[in-house]
Formats: structure tokens, sequence, C-alpha cells
């Protein structure tokens, strides 16, 4: 009697029958070429004499799952396995071939699941990575257009409990050139968040201004001739922007005109249905309101006093300790007014900048309070302390005397913090998006001008060295890497950002609850938690403004 002939193939892998290892992951198949001039009964396939799989009909394929098997030993060197296929003919001769295999298991990291696609046509490319948190790269994935899931897996070894980080990267067309923009969550384990949930909201283009749309309407019947008054009107809102007291009447200009830019959600303008009009005569410290529908804000349409009420304003004050009014930096109170509850769980507001004036004795701060409104958010910010909270402003507020600083070098921030570890939550903001508003150096790459806009969030409570992980090649050539390669992010001698942020929420106690309850579903801040105090550094030009986070995630 004459035994089989037999050899075999692992589908995508090179050789077969030879004393070095193969290395295979996940799931093989296994080809086999097996003949007799009796016939072949069946193959069989084993791992260390462990039968793995069978098959009795040609051409004959035997596909193996190895996840279980552990790639590395005690030694932490990999683990040789012993493949071996046995063919049987029909009269129970049996011939053998063995091969060498190491397997090296892919360990899912996390899924990101998209939700209908809102496609955004500035947008050039999409990457997710995640990086250890010395930086170095575990995986990437490219986001498509299509894509309604994304799971990032790597083969380096990485246990339920040790951290990494999560990159979302994405490079935007803009007129001048290009836009950068990335988000970095830090400190995640894959035993506390498996997979995030994006959500569609209304997103406006990355070069924001640019992709403005002004209009301008007169106004009409504001000043009496009679008086040396002041007027001042603004509107100001999710989607739409006076900036600020962009026009004014006085007896040097009786006259004037409001231009009110709106921003385009790519073909959807005005995401508010109405627009909020503030007017104030800041001499006699009166204020009075118009919510104009979006349909009568229409070319030679004027803005007049018949269209402004102040039924519901009220003359409120709050109480914060300890200002200094000799400093020019008083207090900045906004707040938010929402008309329905569908605009407050979408964050589709308006804001009133109501400060009245303060006064010098008792620290009073009076504001100007529309109370007509549906819901209230209300941020109330003070040199370097920041409280946002829902609802209207309190009676009085206290204050924290925490602080924050930091330095950075060889791509790591280090923070030095006083905040009695109350807070969880520490978010880093680099950006040059003021360098090029402001008359700035803009980023250049190969000729080309851009910005970037980079947040990081990290475990506060736990970490105090916060390390930037390693680009991709993938990303080499985006705009903003000449920056990264020379570590020279947002100096402070120019008009960029660069601000550390550490934040605590109330209803939350740790930075794992922050992933479970805001990042994984993508949630907005105040729908979890009523109150969110921070202290933050900026040793930028705009050391007294507060840099706001601009990517999707971090809100």
């Amino acid at each position: 009697m004459v035994a089989p002939t037999v050899d075999f193939s692992i589908a995508g892998s090179s050789g077969s029958g030879n004393s070095e290892p193969i290395v295979v992951s996940n799931q093989i198949q296994i080809n086999i070429n097996a003949q007799d001039a009796e016939g072949i009964a069946k193959v069989e396939a084993f791992i260390d004499n462990e039968k793995v799989g069978e098959d009795t009909t040609a051409p004959y394929q035997i596909t193996i799952d190895v996840s279980g098997y552990a790639s590395k030993g005690v030694t932490s060197k990999l683990t040789d396995y012993v493949l071996r296929i046995d063919a049987t003919d029909t009269s129970g001769n049996t011939s053998s071939t063995d091969q060498l295999i190491n397997i090296v298991n892919e360990t899912p990291l996390i899924t990101i699941n998209f939700p209908g696609q809102n496609i955004n046509p500035e947008l050039i490319e999409f990457y997710i990575f995640a990086s250890t948190m010395d930086g170095e790269l575990l995986s990437i994935a490219k986001v498509e257009p299509t894509d309604t899931s994304i799971t990032l897996s790597t083969t380096a070894e990485i246990s339920d409990e040790e951290e990494y980080m999560l990159t979302f990267a994405e490079k935007f067309a803009a007129f001048y050139g290009e836009t950068n923009e990335l988000a970095t969550i830090q400190n995640i384990k894959r035993s506390s968040l498996q997979e995030i949930n994006l959500k569609t909201n209304p997103r406006f283009p990355s070069n924001f201004f640019d992709r403005a749309f002004p209009e301008e309407f007169p106004i009409e019947g504001f000043w009496d001739e009679n008086t040396t008054d002041f007027i001042a009107l603004e509107a100001n809102g999710f989607d739409y922007s006076s900036g600020g007291n962009a026009c004014s009447c006085s007896p040097t200009t009786p006259e004037n005109s409001i231009i009110i830019s709106r921003y385009d959600d790519y073909g959807n303008l005005y995401v508010n249905q109405n627009v909020y009009l503030q007017v104030k005569n800041t001499d006699q410290l009166i204020t009075s309101y118009a919510l104009l529908n979006k349909d009568v804000l229409v070319d030679n349409f004027s803005i007049t006093p018949d269209l402004f009420s102040d039924e519901g304003i009220t003359l409120e004050n709050l109480e914060y300790p300890n200002i200094d009014l000799a400093l020019s930096n008083h207090p900045i109170l906004s707040i938010y007014l929402y008309e329905n509850e569908s605009d407050y769980s979408n964050n589709i507001f308006h804001i009133n900048n109501p400060l009245a004036n303060t006064e010098a004795s008792g620290a009073k701060i009076n504001y100007w309070l529309n109370n007509n409104f549906y819901a209230y958010r209300t941020e109330l910010q003070y040199l370097k302390y920041r409280i946002e909270h829902t609802g209207k402003p309190n009676q009085s507020y206290n204050g924290r005397d925490w602080s924050v600083s930091h330095t950075f070098e060889n791509g790591t921030f280090m923070v030095d913090k006083n905040t009695a570890n109350e807070d969880f939550v520490g978010r880093i903001a680099l950006s040059d998006f003021f360098s090029r508003r402001s008359g700035g150096q803009a980023t250049v790459l190969n000729g080309r001008d851009g910005t970037y806009r980079w947040n990081i969030v990290f475990d506060s409570q736990n970490n105090s060295a916060i390390k930037l992980p390693v680009i991709p090649v993938e990303l080499e050539e985006w705009v903003f890497n000449d920056t990264y390669n020379n570590l020279s992010f947002a100096s402070p001698e120019d008009y960029d950002q660069r601000q550390v942020e550490l934040i605590r929420y109330v209803n939350m106690d740790s930075f794992e609850e922050y992933l479970q309850k805001i990042i994984k579903d993508n949630e907005k801040w105040y729908l979890i938690s009523p109150v969110k105090e921070s202290v933050y550094d900026n040793p930028s030009f705009w050391n007294q403004n507060y840099v706001y986070p601009n990517h999707f995630l971090i809100n």
C-alpha cells in the first residue's frame, strides 16, 4: 500500500514545510493538496497534536480560529507552535507534514460607530489612531465617507487595564491652504471604554470665519438728537454673530447699520430659526431685545425700535468676592438662551451679554436678565477661574483658590497644580488659529499656508506628565507637522494659543466616569453635569482669554 502525498499552504503567507516559523493571527485558512490513487478519505489539522479541523471533500480547505492561543511564553519570546496536516486515504494509510507557526493575535482596542453621515465637503482625510501612553503607534485606520463603524486592533500585547490614547485627525481644505484639527483622548482602558458612539450635530466649516455670510441691515430711529446717549446693538448665537458691538448710534454716528454674519452648516444657513438682537443704552443702563425669524432678515430690512421689547427683562445682580476693581479684567458673564427642549438638547443657543456695570462696593455685578426663554446656561469667568452651570446666574459665587501652571519640553507637558485633587479632567489646547487671524505668521509646509488646532484630554487626578503621540507616517505631509517636529506649539511670544485646563464636573468623580458618561456617547456635558468648574493656564498673548474646545468629541 502507498501512503498519500500531502502538502499545504497558509492563505496570505509564504513558505511551507520548512523550519522557519510563519506568523499567523486570529483566523487562518489552510489550503491542502492531498493525493492518492485509492482516493483521500479525510485531511485533518492539528496544533501541537490537538486536532483543530477536518475536511473530507476536495478541494481540501480547513479554517482554524487561533485567536485563543497565547502569543508569548514566560520568556516573552514568541511561542513556536507545530501545525500538522494529516492526509488519510481510503485504505487507512496516513501521511503527515508540518510547519512551525508563531501566533500573533490582534487585540481589539475600541470601536467607533458613526451616525448617518453628515458629509463635510471640505474634508480631505480623516484618520483615527491609537498610541501607547509613551506615544508609540498601536493602530491606525482611515475613515471613509461610507464607513459606519471602525474597530482599531493591535498586535502589541496590551492588557485590559493598560492605558492608551486615541486620536481623531481631520484635514480640511481652506482657501489659504488647509486646516488640521486633532482631538486626543488619553488614559483609556479596554476595560472601561469599548466603544464610542458619535453623533450628527450641526458642524461648520473648519475655516469658520472665512465661510461666514455677512449681511448688512440699516439701523433707523434709535438715536434722538436731543440726547447724547450711546446706543449699542449686537446679535450673537450658535450660528450667527454681529462681532460684538459692531454697530452703534451716537451723536457722531446718528445712523448706522449692523452686519450680521451667518455661518454655513453646509447649505443650511441659520440652524437657529430666530436671531436674537439686543440693544443697550449704555448711558441710561437700559436694554431691550428682539427675536427675529430668519425669514424676515432679507435685503432692505431695517432694524427699528418698534421691533424691540423690554417685557420680561429684569435688572439683577450677583456677588463675587475679592474682585479687584483696579484691574481692567472684570468678571465676564454670558447667558446662553434656549427657545425649546430640542434646541437645549442640541445646544442651539442665543447669547445674551448682559453686564450693566460693576459696583465698587461689595463686589456686586449688575446684569440684565431676559426671563422669556425655555432654558438657560450660565458662564462666569474671572481671571483664570471659570464656572459654567445650567440655569440662570446664581446670586453669588465663591470662586476657587485653585491654581495651575505648566511647561512644555521634548513633546511632554508638565502640569503643576493646586486643586486639592478635585479636578479629574485635564485639557490641553494647541492652536495657531488666532495667529492666522491676527496677522501672525501662518503655519507653512511645502509652500502651503494653513492652521491647526489640537485638543488633548487626560486624567488630571493621576497624571502630571502628558506626552504627545508620535504622528503616523500617514499624517507626515499635513501642514501642522512642521510645528510638531520642531516642538514649537503655540510659543508664548506670539498670538498663538497654548492652554492647560483642569476641570471638575459635579455628579462625576473620576476620569473613567467622564469617559463613560461624556465621551462614550459623545454627550454634551451639561446634560450630564449641572456644574463644570475649571482653572486654566494660558501663557500666550491672549492670556486672559479662554480657549474653547473646537472638536466634536471634546465639547
